[in-house]
């Protein structure tokens, strides 16, 4: 059973007790009840013989019928169906294969691979041109040896990093989040990333040496940067355990020592030592805490570290203002947070260091230009750090250019055209700059006056009554005793013309 919707249908009746409406059903889908009956009707066919039926009671509804842990089954066999359809995606199978590569100690055959994602070897001897690609974005070779397997080469830092950035955008990775958080059932923990060998016990037992260790960098972590702590240490640990280590500049190693977060590093190790019996020597320690660092708002690291952000924020700004093609007011404001945004983003630009931007998606579609203008200077950054910067730290860089955008926005000019008197046009007026924030009311008329207005710099022409012969600027029509009813319908309508009078790219 693939179709979506039956799937959303037989949930929702999995997880309501009572009778439930086809009306019901039908606003929860946004569908027609007719289209909730034909798929009631395929779902009834695929329940036989699973011990469930569909009652349906005139007046009353629907209800699925029988015993609760058959359900629970279904709803368990229901999940595993959608993420073995989800997992042997391309792309899926692309990041599985990297994964796997990168956290074996051994080499890695086609033959297995195939095996274990149930695609045929053709199949993985083309998605291994993708993986050389991604590996390549990190300077990881992958190596083919005839009659042998698949292994990779590369420095073991970039290894690590590699890894950690797959493992945090793995749709695998709400497993972690569940064990670190303690809100798992049990599902999907056992082994909580398919490609590796780490299991729900390995997660839980270094989870809770790091609480016994009561780390107070570790608690006042926001959940997103204590996920990638928590996976990198984890990840460097194992590693570590298995032969693969860290090698660092003896200088490198040696500017880190009376840096921020040195203490903590050497508490982790600690913690790690009383657990597994394993010391961890100082490159290992050194590379955590660059990624300490990395994670934290900390901002008085250095010096020079804050000088170097100020420059950077204004070299960025600089673009920015060209790419706009005017100055930004209050442009002191975005150079303030966008510096103090950059220093603890440095090291990351130093040493490639990936940090998940959790609302990346709603940015790109939200600030989808002033995303691009972001993008299209992203080369400032790599050409001076020489490592990629990520769509999720453009990301955030978007946001701060997005709050400058938004200080310089202007709302609509709009003339208003009432035919009801004098009184009903000043309510509407009153009404309508309180309820919508984007217009602003820049003169009235009248039925009879209005053809005699000047235009010139109205965006919009709202009116009571119907007007012909107005085509310099749009004309929208209001409900004359214009009520809460109406605020949401206009605002959509004014939406568009205030998002392109306020677009990045013409603010020119």
């Amino acid at each position: 059973m693939k179709e979506d919707r039956i799937v959303k249908i037989l949930k929702i009746l999995i997880e309501n007790q009572d009778y439930m409406t086809m009306q019901t059903l039908s606003k929860k889908l946004s569908v027609s009840p007719k289209t909730i009956q034909l798929d009631l009707a395929k779902l009834e066919d695929w329940l036989q013989g699973k011990e469930l039926k569909l009652v349906r009671k005139t007046g009353q509804g629907i209800l699925l019928e029988g015993e609760m842990n058959k359900k629970l089954e279904i709803r368990k066999d229901i999940e595993i169906d959608r993420k073995i359809e989800s997992d042997y995606t391309p792309s899926s199978r692309v990041n599985y294969i990297a994964m796997r590569l990168l956290a074996s100690s051994d080499e890695v055959r086609i033959y297995d691979l195939a095996d274990s994602l149930f695609s045929s070897r053709a199949t993985i001897q083309k998605d291994l041109e993708r993986v050389s690609k991604l590996l390549a974005q990190f300077e990881i070779t992958l190596v083919r040896q005839k009659n042998r397997g698949l292994r990779i080469e590369g420095k073991e830092r970039k290894i690590r990093s590699c890894l950690l950035d797959l493992l945090l955008n793995s749709g695998e990775i709400k497993n972690v989040v569940d064990l670190i958080t303690g809100t798992t059932d049990g599902k999907d923990t056992e082994k909580p990333f398919q490609s590796l060998e780490m299991t729900g016990e390995d997660v839980n037992r270094f989870i809770h040496a790091l609480k016994r260790g009561q780390s107070s960098f570790i608690e006042d972590l926001p959940l997103q940067a204590l996920i990638t702590v928590f996976l990198m240490s984890f990840i460097s640990f194992q590693r570590y355990n298995e032969g693969k280590t860290v090698v660092l500049s003896d200088p490198f190693t040696e500017s880190l020592k009376g840096d921020a977060f040195r203490n903590e590093v050497d508490h982790l190790a600690h913690v790690i030592d009383e657990e597994y019996g394993v010391k961890l020597p100082e490159d290992e320690k050194s590379f955590l805490q660059v990624y300490f660092l990395s994670q934290s708002r900390y901002g008085e690291r250095h010096k020079a570290d804050q000088e170097e952000a100020k420059k950077l924020s204004g070299s960025l700004v600089k673009y920015w203002e060209q790419c706009l093609g005017h100055t930004l007011e209050q442009k002191e404001k975005l150079l303030e947070s966008l510096t103090a945004h950059l220093i603890p983003a440095l090291t990351r630009f130093r040493h490639g260091i990936y940090m998940e931007n959790p609302i990346l998606s709603e940015i790109r579609e939200i600030h989808k230009n002033t995303f691009q203008i972001v993008k299209s200077g992203k080369e400032i950054i790599e050409a001076r750090y020489k490592n990629q910067v990520s769509d999720d730290e453009l990301g955030f860089l978007t946001l701060h250019l997005a709050a400058a955008i938004d200080r310089m926005k202007t709302p609509l000019s709009v003339l208003l055209v009432s035919h009801l008197g004098l009184g009903v046009r000043n309510l509407l007026e009153e009404r309508l700059s309180r309820k919508i924030p984007e217009i602003r009311i820049e003169k009235t008329a009248s039925y009879f006056s209005i053809y005699d207005q000047d235009l010139e710099g109205i965006d919009l022409v709202f009116t009571t009554i119907e007007l012909k012969g107005i085509t310099e600027v749009p004309v929208l029509h209001l409900n004359p005793l214009f009520d809460s009813k109406d605020t949401d319908i206009l605002r959509k309508l004014v939406k568009p013309f205030f998002d392109r009078k306020n677009d990045p790219y013409r603010l020119r």
